[in-house]
């Protein structure tokens, strides 16, 4: 039991940081260059493969896909959190 609750903290806590990741890249977008440098291409890199699955959600020129992809990964977070809870 020990063993699952730390692999569930953690996965949680890389979930999170995956959720920054996808604020810096959203917000890298409204900086001029910001996209190129190499920070700009690592997280990109990063977020892309699971920002593309959102693709769907364009509005005009506006890409709703980094706020649907937050959504889901705080339920993913929600749900490993209350299966944490039902194990203790």
């Amino acid at each position: 039991m020990f063993i699952l609750n730390n692999f569930m903290y953690l996965l949680d806590k890389l979930l999170f940081l995956y959720m920054i990741a996808i604020v810096l890249n959203a917000l890298m977008t409204f900086l001029p260059g910001a996209t190129y440098s190499k920070f700009g291409q690592f997280i990109s890199k990063i977020v892309y493969p699971f920002e593309s699955l959102f693709k769907f959600a364009v509005v005009g020129m506006v890409d709703f896909s980094p706020v649907i992809a937050i959504v889901i990964i705080q339920i993913a977070r929600m749900l490993l959190n209350y299966f944490q809870m039902m194990i203790q």
